[in-house]
């Protein structure tokens, strides 16, 4: 009776306070309370990574390289999830602590920095740039990209697609050396920053913009039961452009995965949308009453299903609402997008070259309604805030969470936690060959290609 009586007492507890965890922390509280894993309250919510250690996941990101010598890496830095989620323990509700961290201490606590660790890379002046990034099964794939070279197609040199695919395989068992190869596999069609998504156990691979005509296909899947990749139908504003119709730059291009639904826009044309799961009308339908208008983002954005198929997406990198988060709300059926108040972003806590422009942008869902920003940004020679001797890749990770309201008009956010990802490594390398200050080669750019958890 004592047990039950501080289980009943432990859970209102809970309930009363607002969390800063994710729902499966939680979760694992009230497991530990049942177990008998904690005696009393000052254990059960002590700033302890215990909480963190069911989950052996690992944070990815995954960086393309630019040399001056021509010279293209591909860099994949990983740090385990507790690491960057055990502030956020630190900081479980008790009556002797504040929920939400002072900013001026997250801003210049060193507990705030994390080292990444590089666990794999590869360079070589044949390694295209501009290379699309995800996640298949336990590989980390580097695919497509853009080369420059002679273009059979019109005769003269200029940037062209690639067709193929570069793999990681994040288990060691079968990756002993950590090492990132090329697979035999390749595309069917020329793809330059392809949008890679496994949905249901297949591979789908989508071109996000066009450099070269009569390219098709864009759109491809891969089903691992027949070892090949198959075309699907190419979105309506790529046939177009195969028809020298229309010219759209990659800024002008946007995407998100919603379920078995691939979205897409650009600017001037219709949202178009794509169920991979329908195995009758594969083609590409126009989502009504959504004016492209009202699509306020540039490159990929975050769908999650906040219930009953309902989506809330999450953006960023646009121009017209810069150190914000633009966020839409999606209902069931894909009738109409819904447009809410953007979360400002904590521009206290971010350094001036975040501020200025957007960076390079990926989001992360961690479970639950806990989302993850992270952002990043090259420290270089043509960089505005570049330093002599210094070459540097920042690197932010944002935490929140996030509640839709019961109307489904409105969202609330609440900001958790900023962390410093600081990079493994330095990010020159020696070369006499290549331009050089001081004997370091310029490194021109460093993007973030891609982030994730597994």
């Amino acid at each position: 009776m004592e047990w039950d009586r501080k289980i009943e007492e432990m859970l209102e507890e809970i309930q009363e306070i607002k969390m800063v965890s994710p729902d499966w922390v939680r979760n694992q509280l009230v497991v530990r309370l049942i177990d008998g894993l904690f005696a009393a309250d000052d254990r059960l919510f002590a700033a302890d990574d215990r909480l963190f250690a069911a989950d052996d996941r690992v944070l990815y990101i995954c960086f393309a390289k630019y040399r001056l010598d021509n010279v293209t890496s591909y860099v994949v830095e990983a740090i385990e999830l507790n690491s960057v989620l055990s502030s956020l323990v630190s900081c479980l509700p008790n009556k002797n602590c504040s929920i939400m961290p002072n900013k001026l201490q997250l801003q210049h606590s060193t507990k705030n920095k994390l080292q990444l660790k590089q666990v794999a890379s590869k360079s070589g002046k044949d390694l295209p740039a501009h290379v699309g990034c995800g996640v298949f099964g336990s590989k980390v794939l580097f695919a497509g990209g853009v080369k420059g070279g002679l273009d059979p197609e019109v005769d003269e040199y200029r940037p062209c697609p690639c067709r193929q695919i570069f793999e990681f395989e994040t288990d060691r068992t079968m990756n002993p050396n950590r090492s990132i190869k090329l697979q035999a596999q390749i595309f069917r069609g020329r793809k330059a920053q392809p949008l890679l998504q496994e949905i249901e156990g297949k591979l789908y691979a989508l071109g996000t913009y066009q450099l070269s005509f009569h390219a098709s296909p864009y759109f491809e899947v891969f089903d691992p039961q027949e070892a090949k990749w198959s075309p699907l139908p190419d979105p309506p504003v790529f046939l177009r452009f195969n028809t020298r119709e229309v010219c759209h730059s990659p800024q002008q291009y946007c995407f998100t995965i919603a379920g078995t639904n691939i979205i897409m826009s650009c600017v001037g044309e219709p949202v178009y949308c794509f169920d991979v799961a329908d195995p009758i009308n594969k083609v590409w339908r126009v989502l009504p009453g959504i004016p492209s208008d009202d699509l306020n983002f540039q490159g990929r954005a975050l769908a999650v299903d906040y219930g009953e198929g309902d989506f809330v997406i999450f953006c960023y990198g646009s121009l017209r609402a810069p150190n914000a988060i633009p966020v839409y709300l999606l209902p069931k059926g894909y009738s109409e997008l819904k447009v809410v108040k953007p979360m400002q972003l904590p521009t206290g806590l971010l350094p001036p070259e975040f501020v200025v422009s957007p960076a390079n942008s990926r989001f992360i869902h961690l479970g639950g309604r806990t989302v993850c920003l992270l952002l990043s940004r090259f420290m270089g020679p043509f960089s505005c805030y570049y330093m002599a001797d210094i070459m540097k890749i920042s690197v932010r990770a944002l935490i929140f969470e996030f509640k839709v309201s019961k109307d489904r008009r409105s969202v609330d956010f609440e900001f958790l936690y900023s962390r410093i990802l600081e990079c493994d490594g330095n990010w020159q390398s020696q070369d006499s060959e290549a331009m050089t200050i001081y004997g370091e080669i310029l490194t021109s750019d460093v993007e973030l290609v891609g982030a994730f958890v597994m």
